[in-house]
């Protein structure tokens, strides 16, 4: 599946973010834990980096701006949109998940009003 900007954007300002506990595989979520239960990662919508960068934005990922060093290391976030599920025969929703860079931090904001 191939997303473009305005499927991925989110007005993270309005939307509710909670801190989440994630597994990862081949250096990416596959896993979280929210709310009690355990959600697969079915696929990723979109990768993308924020944060600040003296030599300016790249492209990163599926139709995204960002920052380059932000996900290596640096202040910024590193940033999937996730398909996932609660089980195999639940309904995905979508999910952004953030890694905060360098504490190590993740959390999950709902799109598109997702609160499962």
């Amino acid at each position: 599946m191939t997303a473009n900007t305005a499927d991925v954007a989110v007005d993270r300002a309005a939307a509710p973010v909670e801190l989440v506990n994630v597994l990862c595989r081949a250096d990416q979520p596959a896993h979280f834990l929210w709310r009690g239960r355990l959600y697969a990662v079915r696929s990723v919508r979109a990768h993308w980096f924020e944060g600040p960068d003296p030599d300016g934005p790249v492209q990163v990922g599926q139709g995204r701006v960002g920052n380059s060093r932000a996900g290596r290391g640096g202040q910024g976030r590193e940033l999937w949109q996730v398909e996932a599920a609660p089980g195999r025969m639940a309904l995905a929703g979508v999910y952004d998940l953030c890694l905060a860079r360098p504490d190590g931090d993740w959390t999950l904001t709902p799109v598109g009003g997702e609160d499962r």
